[in-house]
């Protein structure tokens, strides 16, 4: 079974609002994703939130 390393972020501002992804199917998350070969759990959480 291959490893699949995914990172997530949870991003909220002064007012206590987070930040969510609509994963346009009526299902939202947190801002993350998979992991890219050769990058960083910091890489990849920057990474996907900017993306």
């Amino acid at each position: 079974m291959e490893e699949v390393k995914v990172v997530y972020a949870l991003i909220k501002n002064k007012y206590n609002q987070i930040l969510m992804v609509d994963n346009h199917e009526g299902h939202w998350s947190f801002p993350g994703g998979r992991v890219e070969s050769g990058e960083s759990l910091i890489e990849a959480v920057i990474r996907e939130v900017f993306e």
